[in-house]
This record gives structure tokens, sequence and C-alpha cells, in this order.
């Protein structure tokens, strides 16, 4: 199925008639294909799985978007199917959204959050050093098309500021509005969203539950039983 929203069509699959209905957001980069197998114990619930634009089978990033568009892109979805309220389940940048939906709109039910994104990371030497590079560059008038991560390098030029936009917009001070029942999933050997970002998710967020697992940032990948069986007993109880 297809919308359109920020004149981008929007793809997103809806499978099974279940009263309550689980949202699926995938992380930066990649289409919902790699998080449909955290739906496959959740019989008798309608699950949709969203690609956000630039990934998977939706439009490419037309003009510059923010957290905000991605919650307005989950919501649309939701108005599509006339659902009102669902469970929210977000991988990684996905995780950013859900939180982002669950303060900003009335539309989430529950929350899990696996190796979420949102929290504003330390600060590295190595960091610093590049940081300081860009700008003495950018002083100087050299090109600095070459300086950024592998992902915002990867982008078409279209998209980078929104990647920008993304990767700027941490949601720490948000945590404390979050009224939903919370389960967090966390591996204790993520590199992308490390194991502080997710305690610190759980410190915030009240009542939250937090459960860490011998995995990376691909929870399900590594420790799928045990991931899928504690999102299938917090969303059935």
């Amino acid at each position: 199925m297809e919308i359109k929203v920020f004149d981008t069509n929007i793809f997103y699959e809806k499978v099974g008639e279940g009263k309550k209905c689980v949202v699926f957001l995938c992380g930066w980069g990649y289409g919902s294909e790699i998080i449909k197998p955290l739906s496959k114990n959740l019989e008798g619930y309608t699950k949709i799985f969203i690609d956000f634009p630039g990934f998977g089978k939706s439009g490419q990033i037309k003009q510059d978007l923010n957290l905000e568009s991605y919650g307005l892109i989950v919501k649309a979805v939701l108005d599509a199917e006339k659902i009102e309220k669902a469970a929210i389940l977000g991988h990684s940048f996905g995780g950013k959204v859900a939180i982002f939906c669950a303060v900003k709109y009335n539309i989430c039910e529950k929350l899990v959050l696996v190796a979420s994104a949102g929290i504003k990371p330390k600060k590295s030497l190595k960091k610093t050093f590049q940081v300081l590079r860009y700008k003495r560059a950018k002083k100087r008038g050299r090109d600095v098309s070459r300086f950024g991560s592998s992902d915002y390098l990867a982008l078409p030029k279209s998209a980078r500021k929104t990647f920008v936009n993304i990767v700027n917009t941490h949601i720490d001070l948000c945590l404390q509005n979050i009224t939903c029942k919370t389960l967090i999933l966390a591996g204790k050997n993520d590199a992308d969203t490390p194991l502080y970002m997710q305690k610190k998710l759980h410190k915030n967020i009240k009542g939250s539950v937090l459960k860490v697992f011998n995995a990376g940032h691909y929870v399900w990948v590594d420790a799928f039983r045990q991931v899928a069986a504690e999102i299938k007993g917090f969303l059935e109880n």
C-alpha cells in the first residue's frame, strides 16, 4: 500500500486483521524487511511495516525532513488505516521516531525500543578531532564534501540535509513525558547505540523495563528466541 507524504510515495505493508495493532519502524538505511522477523510470534495482531523515504519500496527523499516529519509519516499511515492507537516498535532510528510519536501524538499504546537511537552520544577524542578538521577546512574554503560518516556519504545530495537534521536531534529531554508502558531491549555489545544509551532511556522513562542480551546492534539476530519472547510477553500482558 502507498500514501503520499511530503511529495514522496510512502510504502507500507499491513498484515493480519487483529483487534490490536503493532507498527514496526526500522533503522536508518533499511527497508522494513529487516525487522519483519520480530513479528513472527505475534499471531492475532494487525501488523504494519513502514518503509521510510529513501529506503525499501518508498520513494526518494525530495525535501529536507526532520524528526517531526517522520513522526507525521507514521501518523499519516495510521490515519489512512483508521487506527487510533497502536503499539509501536522501533529499532535504532526507528526507535527515535517511535519515542517522538509517543510524546507528540496520542497514538502510542505501548512502546518497544530495540537498540534505540535518540540519546546524545558521549564526545570522543576522535570525533572532536574530526569536527575540528572539518571546521578548519571549511574556514579555509576547501572542499568539505569528503567529510562525514559512511552513511552520510552514501546518500544522494538531496537527502544529506535530512540525515544531518536526524543525527543532530536528540530526545533526552522528552523522555520524562512518555506515559505509555515501555520495553527497552539492548545488546551489551552494541557499538552503534551503546548500552549506556539504553540505560539512560530506562532511567528517564518512568516505569520502563530494560532487558539486556548478549548481542550487538541487531539484537534479534543474536538472541532471537529471547527477544521475541520478551516482545510477545510485553504486548500481551
